[in-house]
């Protein structure tokens, strides 16, 4: 569409639990629904806070990498619903809202592995309305552990929608792939999660490792 972005965006931002806040460093903008996001030093976007969730307003791609480097735990730590403390980072894909997204999320620690859920909460746009609830945990037809994660070294996150396939490459390896299910949102925007981290970050358009084009 020229002259502006599809109405479906608008639509899907307005679907948003409170009105998000806008960060932009480095050319990147994101809608910040939960945590803080600074400006980094060697790359656009830093994250201290315990617990981040956004999405790129400019982004409805059915793909997208996450360059990150890791800093370390947070100096606070906060559980999962299951009581878990996990040090996590990874990727939003389809995202409508927080009750309907797919999660591509890189383990650090205590366990180390690249994991894919889906939330499915129909009805629902808000933390309020779904909580932790509607997660479908998905199980790859591929897969394999991605690198360690040490203090001090960056990484890249890369996954596409490829109808109903999707590809998960860490570092440029093939770590998850599989068939998503029907739940899935039909569109929606890229983003970031994360968890007891800390790390700075970019998050743009998929590219594919050199072995995948």
């Amino acid at each position: 569409m020229r002259g502006g972005r599809p109405i479906w965006i608008f639509a899907l931002l307005t679907a948003c639990s409170s009105a998000p806040s806008t960060v932009t460093y480095g050319g990147m903008h994101l809608l910040l629904d939960s945590g803080e996001i600074e400006q980094g030093r060697e790359l656009p976007m830093r994250i201290d806070h315990y617990g981040v969730r956004a999405v790129r307003s400019d982004a409805p791609w059915d793909g997208a990498t996450l360059t990150f480097t890791y800093l370390g735990p947070t100096e606070r730590d906060v559980a999962l619903a299951s009581g878990e403390i996990r040090r996590q980072v990874g990727l939003k894909l389809r995202a409508v809202d927080t009750c309907n997204v797919l999660y591509v999320m890189w383990w650090i620690e205590p366990a180390r592995g690249v994991h894919v859920s889906v939330k499915h909460n129909p009805g629902a746009s808000t933390h309020a309305e779904c909580g932790a609830r509607g997660y479908i945990n998905l199980r790859p037809e591929e897969s394999a552990t991605p690198p360690a994660i040490e203090v001090g070294s960056t990484h890249r996150l890369s996954a596409r929608i490829v109808e109903r396939r999707l590809e998960v490459y860490a570092d440029d390896i093939l770590v998850w792939r599989g068939t998503l299910p029907s739940e899935l949102p039909a569109r929606g925007l890229v983003g970031m999660r994360s968890d007891n981290v800390r790390f700075e970050f970019s998050l743009e358009r998929f590219e594919a490792p050199e072995r995948a084009r």
